[in-house]
């Protein structure tokens, strides 16, 4: 399996392949120098203080890498000129991830699973406070939803988008739609749709082509009964994001046996 390095360009997330394999686990990673030469790394992050490479192997997918990723090409995006990370074929250790090598140190880290283990990383460098602790409070909220706490979940995203406040730029604007698209889901769960519908709706208009919002709007429609709405943004999501495609088409259909059940064919 080939690992990728995930690119923002203008708000669009692409996955763009690195040239170098994913290993099968081995207790220890490879060779730093087998990691830098083979995957082009030491030549792309020249220049730049803090290098990281994060694991984009299956057992490491599997335990988060990829979010481990999003957040610091997040932050890279604010401090690009500190701290360059791009993501690499299988590290070993597998089943011990989310794990990230320090291409200065030639430190290996394991069991990134929470913000605060891998901002503990990045000391001294200058990330703003709002933005690294808007992080650690929208995963606080993510833990709140996924021990069925939506309520408690609700106020932490809340307070990670007072945090933001209305800070410009894409950086806290990646951010901010995370945690919007979220709060929405949270919503949904205490039946506010009203609300849950405006979050979804915010979070579009900073950014139309967020398809995880328009999924978000999609379920929202689909509690008010209003069906058509709900495929047109269930249409819309799997346009925006073909991998979702599957997961549309059944939300798609769920939303038409609605409309039989009411009787609006």
């Amino acid at each position: 399996m080939a690992g990728f390095v995930v690119s923002v360009t203008s708000g669009f997330r692409r996955e763009v392949p690195v040239c170098r394999e994913a290993t099968s686990g081995s207790s220890e990673g490879p060779s730093v120098a087998s990691l830098e030469d083979s995957s082009g790394l030491s030549s792309r992050l020249t220049g730049v203080r803090v290098k990281f490479g994060v694991c984009a192997g299956v057992a490491c997918t599997q335990d988060g890498s990829k979010a481990l990723l999003d957040m610091f090409k997040v932050l890279e995006e604010d401090t690009p000129e500190e701290l360059s990370v791009e993501a690499c074929g299988c590290l070993g250790m597998c089943g011990e991830g989310p794990n990230v090598i320090d291409l200065n140190s030639r430190t290996f880290h394991k069991r990134l699973q929470t913000p605060d283990e891998a901002l503990a990383l990045l000391g001294g460098i200058s990330i703003s406070p709002e933005l690294s602790e808007a992080f650690l409070i929208k995963h606080r909220g993510n833990l709140e939803m996924s021990e069925s706490r939506p309520q408690d979940a609700i106020q932490s995203y809340t307070e990670a988008l007072r945090l933001l406040g209305d800070r410009q730029g894409e950086v806290f604007d990646q951010v901010r739609l995370a945690i919007l698209s979220n709060r929405s889901a949270a919503r949904l769960e205490q039946e506010d749709t009203d609300g849950a519908e405006t979050d979804a709706g915010d979070a579009i208009d900073i950014f139309p082509a967020y398809a995880p919002a328009w999924r978000r709007l999609g379920d929202v429609h689909t509690k008010k009964k209003e069906v058509e709405s709900a495929i047109r943004a269930y249409e819309t999501a799997s346009k925006l994001d073909p991998k979702s495609s599957k997961e549309m088409e059944k939300r798609i259909s769920k939303a038409r046996r609605l409309n039989k059940r009411f009787g609006l064919f």
